[in-house]
């Protein structure tokens, strides 16, 4: 169902892969988003920001459900970027 959300996006997602944190992709970033605890115990250096959007895991859900998850993400990523001075491109 997570893909099928995703693709309505017209995002290809069949080669996409959680990637670890690991100390050098802390090192080399200015900003961290994680999203739940899942993605393990590390150290982030005091001048990463880091941004933890605690949304559910939506692998199992109904489709409605992974939607609301979606947007809910979209919704954020929206809010970062633009609290970054970043402009949206589509």
């Amino acid at each position: 169902m997570v893909s099928t959300a995703i693709s309505e996006l017209g995002i290809d997602v069949s080669e996409a892969f959680a990637r670890p944190i690991t100390p050098e992709v802390l090192e080399a970033t200015d900003v961290v988003v994680t999203m739940g605890h899942s993605v393990g115990v590390f150290d982030i250096p005091d001048r990463v920001r880091h941004e933890d959007s605690g949304v559910g895991d939506p692998v199992g859900a109904q489709l409605d459900e992974v939607r609301r998850v979606r947007e809910d993400i979209k919704r954020r990523v929206r809010t970062l970027l633009d609290s970054l001075g970043v402009e949206e491109t589509q």
